[in-house]
Order: C-alpha cells, then structure tokens, then sequence
C-alpha cells in the first residue's frame, strides 16, 4: 500500500485541478473568460503613425530615432493590455500597430501617439499681463483673441513662429491640432477640403513664447472660480522654456492610484529635478506670502494644462519650499483611473523624439476567412487522430494510458490560456499542435524503454519502473533544450512568433506533469494488478519481430552520413543560387481591399488572384502593378 499512496496521491491532485479547471473554463462559470483571439482570427484596429518634423528638423528621422520611437510605443501598447500587437517599421518613417480586439480605438490612438511633453511652469511668472491675464483671470477663453492681440501678433510673422494654428472666420479653431509650419498647414488644407475655406485664418505662435490650454475635462482652470465651460480655455505664457520638463523626471517612480482627492499620477524627479522643485516651491512660498495670494505650478502634458497645484502661503512648514527629500509631486483633479493610467504611462515610456501624425487608421478583419481557419482545425483534429490510433495499435494498453494522458494535457493547456489570457492565433494553434507532439514523443521514449526491460524477462511493474527511472532523463533533457528554444524565441520575438513560443513553452512544461508523472502514477497503480502482468497486453512479444525491425542501423553509419551531406550540399546550393521565398511579412508588398458588391467566397477571391498573378504569395506591386489594377474588375 505504501507503494501506491504517492501514485494515488498525484492522480488525486490531478483529478482535483481538472475539476478546477472545467469549472473554471465552463462559459456557464461566474470567472470564465472567453480566449482572447490575434489580429488574424478576430480583426482589430491598424493605425500608420509617421513622423513628422519641422521641415527645418527633418534631420531628426534617423534609424534610431525610429527605433527609440518604435520601442516607446510598443510599452505603450503593453499598458494597453491587448494581447499579442504587432508592431513594426514601414519604410523610412512609417510605424504600422496592429491591435487585435482593442476596445476603444480613440483612447488607444491617443495613448500611442503622446509626445508625452511633460513641462511644469511657475505659473504666476509666466502668464503675461495685459495678454493672457485681467487681474489673475484669463481673458476670453478663445486662442483666437490670444494670438491676435496686437502685442501678440507682430512677434510670430514670417520665420518667427514655433508654431500654427488654423481658424475658420468665426474665430474657432479648425483643427485641435497644432503644425510646425506653414507648408504643413497648406498639406493639411488640401488634404481635408471639406473642413478648409479661402477665409480661412493662420496665426502663430512666437519663437520664446508657448500657449497652453485647459479644456473641459479640467475640474478647475486657472482663475476660473468654475469648471470650465465647453471648449477650452486658453494661456498665454512668457517664455517657451518651462521651470521643469519630462527628463528631470525618475520613470522608475512614477506610479497611478486612487488617492484622498480621487485618481492621481505620483511624480518622482531626478536628483536635479528635486533641487529645482524645491527651489519654485520656495520662490511661490515667499511670493504668495508677499502678496496674499496662492501661487501654483502648472503641470502641462503635450500642451494641456492637466493641473495646477497651489502653494500656501499661510503654513509656516512650506517656508523655504518642499523638502527635496520628499523626492516628488502629485499629480491630482484627474477625471477618471483609466486616464491616470494613461497619463503615467506616456511619463513612464518617455517622450517620443520626434513628432508623428497619423497617417492612416481603420478597422481590419480578420485576415484569416472562415474557410482557412476551418482547415486547420480539420487538420489538427486529423492530426491528433492519427497519433491516438499509431498509439493505440504499437503499444495497446499503454497507449490508451498515453491517450488518457494526452487529454489531461490538452485539459490543463486550456485552463492555463484562459487563466493567463493567452492570445489565441494561427501561430499559437501550431505551437499547440507541435506540443501535442511532443507530448506524445515522450510517452513514445517511455513505452519503448518499458517493452525493453520486458523483453529482456523483467516482470511488468519491474519494466514499468525501470522504464520511467531510465527515461525521465533522457526526456528531461529534451524538454528543457525546447523550453530554452521557445523562451530565447520568446523574448526577441514579436507578434504572432511571440504567441507560438508562448505556447510551445507552456505545453512543455504542462506536457512533463501530465505525459510523464500522470502516466507514471497510472502505471504504477495498475502494474499491482495481476491482470496486468501481460507483456503481449502492452505490446512487448519477447524478442523483436520482422527482419526490418532488426537491422544494425550503427553499422551503416557511414552510408547515412554520406545521404546527409548530400542533402546538406544540396539544400545550400539552391539556397545560395535561389535564395529564400520571402512572404509580404519579409519583404513588403501591395495590399488590396476589394469591395464587392455582393458576398463573395474567399476562394473564389483567392483563385482569381492565383490566376491573375501566377502567383499563391504576395507580390510586390511593381512585378504585377497592371494585374493588381485590373482585379478589382475581376472580383467585382
């Protein structure tokens, strides 16, 4: 008895986490989730983002600014927490970010392209009387009245502009948008003729001056006693250079939560940075005690004033500023979490080195049809079918212990991508095919080693012991060189790679608990039956039968290096004469979206490609630009 107990103690526990796991993954369960699905099974949202300098800056659009810009956005996309983006460079200046199943396109634009300018202002200091202040109270909140003043306007003529900004002849603002120039206004303007006229208004904002503004979303604004009402209310400041700016901050610091006032962004500064605040904080404390009035710093974000917080003046401990050790601020009057979140992450990841634009942006479809999905589930499902009855028919009763075995595992790798909210994609479909394999692969070394010892006149439960002991190793180091594979895999991957790595890392290790201890504790509880002691019942016949079965494979050693290198020399010279078949996820390509006029099946679409282009791959746009032109015709 004492014998059993452990193999009766881990089928117990396996039996008890496959209960856990049917009710973790039955869709009538409170907890369960349905698999997250990639881009290519499911659609999502694809957006071009390309930079977009100042002519006079255009030097900027180097390798590794886009490189910088590139992994900037991609933590970006990971605070999103969408499974499995696809982000890559296009050409000289471009970013594509393929987001599968995102929720809400807007705020993921927004969050992917901040610049992420953090700058903070000693507010009092900078707003210019006469221009963006009555009496600390903002003028009329509309940018148009601010850029027009006459102590204003003569100051950004010409060259002289940091920035534009476009009116229609009510005085609003066309576009929310700011432009670096007056070209790119013009390209804007021809761009979007629907919202552009000839009474269109530019005004610019000076070189040593910037504008900010406080919209809507602000609880309170700057000598508002109110929220603000809709639109946005804008300031005048002296001076482009603020007081503190996003690189004096401590990324690592930087943090969201729910605090006493509502959500907040927790600000860490550098070293420098601290001294700095400590020394506004002491001018605004003197100041304000001066003139009996609260003095506050301006926390700006891509040119929105997201807050302003106050000195007192009237308590004594802020005499001389905040003590550096603090080591940072806070930001609060954030609306909602999800935009706190959002604030501390574009602080986190760092601001974006050049400026980029949104070149494109839509709604994609799954770029698998039902069809090819189809497909592979059939061959999967035939696949697996296949392996169950080689088991079945070359070990017998240790073949259906493998194909139990095989089912725990397929069990345990759903519970864990519903758990861990694994991407479902066609890479990460045939890493679980490849790991069902390799599953199987290790009951395979067992079972044979296990018919070994019978053969060689060892009792069942004697060759099933001696099996497994001999065995585990050899498996062991095989799973572990795979595992070490798909995680080296895993981390310089991306996308749908990543996914299949994901997978093949995860079905190796749930592969070694169910293919090797489960079957082992099967094993080892049935082999004290005597019904069991029958080698023929598992496929072992004492000595090996047929002539093929025993050929001395070692003695031909040297025949079978010589086809090898053969087949080596072979595949290197075509390899060298022809090169690899690049697909359009290598080389580039034409993507062409064809309406219909009516449902169409994919393969019909997919053979009247074939059959313009001659060709089953993507091609580039240059070999087959006048076939490309003539399919929509075709399709339609």
């Amino acid at each position: 008895m004492s014998s059993r107990r452990p193999h009766l103690i881990l089928l117990l526990l396996i039996a008890a986490t496959l209960a856990a796991v049917f009710a973790f993954a039955s869709p009538s369960s409170p907890l369960y989730k349905a698999p997250s699905l990639g881009l290519d099974l499911q659609g999502g949202l694809q957006v071009v983002k390309k930079a977009d300098p100042p002519p006079a800056q255009a030097s900027l659009v180097t390798d590794e600014a886009m490189n910088r810009s590139l992994s900037i956005m991609r933590k970006r996309v990971d605070k999103l927490g969408v499974s499995e983006p696809d982000i890559r460079r296009q050409g000289h200046n471009e970013i594509v970010i393929d987001l599968p199943g995102v929720k809400d396109p807007q705020r993921a634009l927004d969050l992917i392209g901040k610049k992420a300018n953090l700058q903070l202002f000693d507010l009092e200091t900078k707003l210019v009387n006469g221009v963006s202040v009555n009496n600390y109270a903002p003028l009329p909140n509309k940018l148009f009245n601010l850029l027009n003043n006459p102590l204003v306007k003569p100051l950004a003529k010409g060259a002289n502009a940091s920035s534009y900004y476009l009116f229609n002849k009510d005085h609003h603002l066309v576009t929310q948008a700011s432009f670096n120039s007056l070209k790119q206004v013009q390209t804007w303007q021809r761009d979007n003729p629907k919202q552009t006229s000839k009474s269109d208004i530019v005004l610019g904002v000076p070189k040593t001056e910037t504008v900010v503004s406080c919209d809507i979303t602000a609880r309170y604004c700057p000598g508002l006693r109110t929220p603000p009402k809709p639109g946005q209310t804008w300031y005048y400041l002296f001076s482009a250079r603020p007081n503190l700016q996003g690189r004096d901050l401590n990324a690592n610091g930087i943090r969201s939560e729910f605090g006493a006032k509502g959500p907040q962004v927790d600000l860490s500064f550098t070293s420098h940075g601290n001294k700095v605040f400590h020394l506004i904080t002491s001018n605004e404390w003197t100041r304000g005690k001066y003139l009996q009035t609260p003095q506050h710093f301006a926390v700006v974000l891509d040119g929105q004033l997201i807050t302003y917080p106050q000195i007192d003046f009237t308590d004594n401990s802020l005499q001389g500023g905040i003590d550096p050790s603090i080591g940072g601020a806070i930001i609060e009057g954030i609306g909602s979490m999800s935009e706190a979140n959002d604030i501390a992450t574009v602080l986190q990841t760092g601001a974006l080195p050049i400026p980029f634009r949104t070149a494109s942006q839509e709604l994609v479809s799954a770029t698998l049809g039902k069809d090819s999905l189809r497909q592979a589930l059939i061959a999967a499902i035939v696949g697996l079918a296949l392996v169950v009855v080689f088991l079945l028919a070359l070990y017998r009763f240790l073949g259906l212990v493998a194909v139990i075995g095989l089912g725990i595992y397929a069990a345990f790798l759903y519970g864990v991508i519903l758990f861990f909210n694994v991407t479902l994609s066609l890479p990460s479909f045939a890493g679980m095919i490849l790991t069902i394999g390799v599953a199987a692969d290790a009951n395979v070394v067992i079972f044979e080693r296990i018919k070994e010892e019978s053969r060689a006149g060892k009792s069942v439960k004697a060759a099933v012991a001696t099996g497994y002991e001999r065995g585990f190793h050899t498996i062991l180091d095989a799973n572990v060189v795979t595992a070490i594979t798909a995680a080296v895999l895993f981390l310089v991957a991306t996308a749908g790679v990543k996914g299949f790595a994901l997978m093949l890392l995860l079905g190796t290790g749930i592969s070694l608990i169910t293919a090797v201890a489960g079957t082992r504790a099967m094993l080892g509880l049935l082999s004290n039956f005597r019904w069991f002691n029958n080698p023929s019942f598992m496929g072992a016949h004492g000595a090996q039968r047929g002539r093929w079965l025993q050929i001395d494979f070692m003695r031909k050693r040297f025949l079978w290096l010589g086809i090898s290198g053969i087949v080596v020399l072979v595949s290197a010279f075509s390899l060298g004469l022809k090169g690899l078949n690049l697909g359009i996820d290598f080389k580039g390509g034409t993507q062409l979206v064809v309406p219909t006029s009516k449902p169409t099946q994919l393969s019909t679409v997919r053979s009247i490609v074939i059959k313009t282009t001659g060709e089953t791959s993507a091609q580039s746009s240059e070999e087959h630009t006048s076939e490309l032109q003539s399919l929509t015709n075709l399709v339609c």
